[in-house]
C-alpha cells in the first residue's frame, strides 16, 4: 500500500467543514478477507431525508458504537473514494494513491459477517471491555 499524502494537520472545524452531509459514512460495513463491504443498514440517528446525524453534538454518547472520523480510519477503506476525507488524505485518485476502495455489496451474493466499521468488533459481540 502507497503511504497517504503528507498534509498539514486541520483544526476540528476545518476537518468537519470537508464532509459533505451524504450520510454514507453512517451505514454498517463489513471487513471481510481484507475487504470492506458496504450494508444497507444506517446508523438508527442517521436522519434518510436529511443524510444528517440525529444527535450529531452527543453520537458518541447515545451511539456508542459511532466510529471516530479520523486520518486513521479515513486510511482503513471504510470510505468511498469519492468522499473529501478520502481525496484530501490520498489525492484526486485514491484508488491509484493506495486507497482499499470499499464494495457495494452484490444483493444477490450474501456477504459473511465480519468486523462492523461503526464498532470495529464482530458483529454480536458486546462492547468492547465488557
Amino acid at each position: 500500500m502507497v503511504a497517504p499524502l503528507a498534509s498539514a494537520p486541520l483544526t476540528v472545524a476545518q476537518w468537519e467543514a470537508l464532509c459533505r452531509r451524504c450520510g454514507r459514512c453512517c451505514y454498517e460495513k463489513l471487513l471481510y478477507r481484507g475487504r470492506v463491504y458496504y450494508t444497507d443498514r444506517a446508523c438508527p440517528q442517521l436522519d434518510p431525508v436529511s443524510r444528517r446525524c440525529r444527535v450529531y453534538e452527543s453520537r458518541r454518547q447515545r451511539q456508542p458504537d459511532c466510529a471516530v472520523l479520523d486520518e486513521a480510519l479515513v486510511a482503513q477503506g471504510f470510505l468511498p473514494v469519492d468522499c473529501p476525507y478520502v481525496v484530501r488524505q490520498f489525492g484526486p485518485d485514491p484508488v491509484a494513491g493506495g486507497y482499499p476502495a470499499p464494495v457495494v455489496a452484490d444483493q444477490t451474493r450474501p456477504v459473511r459477517p465480519g468486523r462492523s466499521a461503526r464498532s470495529g468488533r464482530r458483529r454480536g459481540q458486546g462492547p468492547a471491555g465488557r
